[in-house]
């Protein structure tokens, strides 16, 4: 599509300046002044999008730069609401699309990346997401998605838990149907499980993915697999612990809860995420720089909670491998990361959480980690000044958080998270 678009290469060209930029081998005025063509190129497209002459081919060419602008807004770490506008227009062309049965193997590609950003932008506002979740409910049958890896069928809690937050932050005023929708939502979310469904023989995995002489499969791919793994289980334990601590307190007492399940949700979180830290910086790809062999590192598996079978490894294409061992899919660990740094209340794991979010900086080079990383140290700070922080050795009760923090989490929007 590059060579043939104008305003799409002018829209990547912002995107990978701002990559330098981050990097620190270009200066901060030149991705503003490439994002400032490309918008230029962009209006003049939109002008003539209604035109009878224009085909579908055109449309995936606007919602692809505006994809990539929405990316250019991620890697800076600038505007929710920028990204929002640029949501705001894919999401009015991919419903006209879909009015009119239109399919191909891009058109979905588009679908899955906007269904990503339009959660994790609604999650950074506090706002309910553009699209209609049935937009996306043929999609929930796949294993391995390049926008959400193994938590695509996440896909319908995170966008339910998007619109009771957005609902939550503009009313407290709790009813029946919120009652029963939050319930509803953390058991869909306790009962979740990752969509590993590969089979085992006796020999090794049965799977057309590349095996070692013992019959595993090899060692890039399981590392791929913990990586992918691991992150859905960011996302599920991020989403149970925002449900214990920022919605089922604004209920009714008619509804019980238990005063232990923030804690249990906050610590699966942190596990999840030293588990990534450590994976990142132990994969074969990377390794391999490192030392003669990069087979040297082990890769044993051990779970985190019942019935998941982390060796059941789905068939991930050889290309999608090799994305996420170099960086990740485009689902970062950015937001259950920063709900994570919300809700820690000790000094030791403040100090943990800082250091992952310096060294997922140092992998990514990501504006949006920055952003997210400062506007933590904010509410930290503030839990200083109001005497709720907690020393090294101590753990908060139901792990939650109280006081400035819980006021700021609950009644501003986030960085952009996505």
């Amino acid at each position: 599509m590059v060579p043939d678009s104008t305003l799409i290469r002018s829209t990547i060209e912002a995107t990978a300046s701002a990559h330098l930029h981050n990097l620190g081998v270009a200066p901060s005025d030149e991705p503003m002044r490439l994002q400032s063509k490309a918008l230029r190129h962009l209006t003049d497209a939109l002008s003539r999008a209604n035109a009878p002459t224009e085909t579908t081919i055109f449309q995936e060419e606007l919602v692809s730069a505006m994809i990539i602008l929405v990316y250019y807004e991620t890697t800076f770490g600038l505007s929710a609401l920028t990204a929002r506008w640029h949501l705001l227009a894919i999401c009015n062309i991919l419903n006209d699309l879909s009015t009119r049965s239109f399919q191909s193997s891009r058109f979905d590609f588009l679908k899955r990346l906007f269904a990503y950003f339009d959660i994790l932008v609604a999650f950074s506002l506090r706002l309910e997401p553009l699209a209609n979740p049935r937009l996306f409910v043929s999609f929930l049958n796949t294993e391995v998605c390049p926008a959400f890896g193994y938590a695509f069928t996440l896909y319908p809690q995170l966008h339910s838990l998007a619109c009771l937050l957005a609902q939550n932050h503009m009313s407290r005023e709790s009813d029946l149907f919120n009652i029963q929708s939050v319930s509803e939502l953390e058991s869909e979310l306790l009962c979740w499980q990752p969509p590993l469904s590969t089979e085992f023989s006796g020999t090794g995995v049965t799977s057309s993915r590349r095996e070692n002489s013992n019959g595993w499969a090899a060692p890039e791919d399981r590392y791929t697999h913990e990586r992918l793994l691991q992150t859905a289980l960011a996302f599920r334990s991020a989403a149970l612990l925002i449900v214990s601590v920022e919605l089922l307190p604004s209920l009714s007492t008619a509804y019980p809860t238990s005063s232990s399940a923030p804690k249990t949700h906050y610590n699966e979180l942190l596990d999840h995420l030293l588990r990534l830290n450590t994976i990142a910086q132990t994969s074969p790809l990377r390794s391999a720089t490192l030392t003669p062999n990069g087979s040297d590192f082990p890769f044993h598996s051990h779970a985190t909670f019942s019935n998941v079978d982390r060796e059941s490894t789905p068939n991930i294409p050889p290309a999608f491998t090799v994305l996420a061992s170099t960086s990740a899919p485009l689902n970062t660990v950015t937001w259950p990361l920063h709900t994570a740094a919300l809700h820690a209340k000790t000094t030791s794991d403040r100090a943990v959480l800082s250091y992952m979010f310096e060294r997922a900086y140092q992998r990514h080079r990501m504006g949006i980690l920055g952003a997210a990383k400062r506007h933590a140290e904010e509410i930290w700070r503030r839990d200083v000044v109001e005497g709720t922080a907690i020393g090294a050795g101590e753990n908060v009760a139901g792990g939650g958080t109280g006081g400035a923090a819980y006021d700021s989490i609950t009644s501003t929007s986030h960085p952009l998270l996505a």
